[in-house]
């Protein structure tokens, strides 16, 4: 299965691509220009280097949010482009879910503190489970990080004693603010697993696929793609800055 993996819900955007579990090329990128730019052009190099062509794609996967809304969007248009051209389903992938199976461990709880700036924070926590992050609580919206400490100070009898790790760009400004409010000890992930690795993007995305698939094949009905209107489906956690007034007439 050819997989196109992207992520622009950061600032450091990503493009990969995959032929089933290899890695045929991946490309990371961040500059001046902006990802409307870059995106584009950074696909279409790493499609010559690998003698591919968007007619050959089986699947594309996409970050979901939550991240910048004008970034979401960017990998979001540029696969629905893809797919409506092509046919290619797309699959949507939680951003925050990235960042747990990014941690490289294979057992225990995982916190994902992302900074919304703001003095809020984009968070949830799982359980790993042989590398699988399984959701076990999230808010629905960006928070402040004082919030969040308190609800992972709750949790010490659900931990039972198994290790805590907390990833994400969060720990940036907020790990003294753990380390103060939290009472368990945990460990942190080296920032560079704070960006979204295209490549585990691409697996995830395949994984999802084929259990919607497996649905889709004992479930009449059920539509083809995990997000049939994808554009519906954006995480963004938050309300965006420039919103129209309501009329008071």
């Amino acid at each position: 299965m050819k997989t196109l993996s992207m992520d622009t819900a950061a600032q450091v955007g990503s493009v990969a691509l995959l032929a089933g579990s290899q890695l045929l090329a991946q490309d990371h990128f961040q500059g001046a220009a902006g990802h409307a730019i870059l995106l584009p052009e950074r696909l279409a190099t790493l499609l010559a280097q690998t003698a591919c062509s968007c007619a050959d794609l089986d699947l594309i996967a996409v970050t979901m949010g939550p991240g910048s809304f004008a970034g979401l969007r960017i990998a979001l248009g540029c696969a629905k482009g893809i797919a409506l051209a092509q046919g290619t389903p797309i699959i949507g992938v939680s951003n925050l879910d990235l960042l747990a199976a990014g941690t490289g461990r294979q057992h225990g709880w995982v916190s994902v503190v992302v900074d919304a700036r703001r003095g809020e924070i984009f968070a949830a926590l799982y359980r790993l489970e042989n590398g699988v992050p399984y959701r076990h609580s999230a808010p629905d919206t960006a928070q402040a990080p004082e919030l969040w400490a308190r609800h992972l100070a709750t949790l010490p009898a659900l931990l039972q004693g198994e290790p805590l790790c907390l990833t994400g760009t969060g720990l940036q400004p907020y790990a003294e603010l753990f380390r103060t409010m939290l009472p368990v000890p945990f460990e942190t992930t080296p920032d560079s697993t704070w960006i979204g690795d295209p490549f585990l993007l691409g697996l995830l995305g395949q994984q999802l696929f084929r259990q919607q698939q497996a649905m889709t094949a004992t479930t009449p009905g059920t539509p083809h793609t995990s997000y049939p209107d994808i554009t519906t489906r954006l995480d963004y956690q938050r309300r965006p800055d420039a919103e129209k007034r309501r009329s008071i007439l």
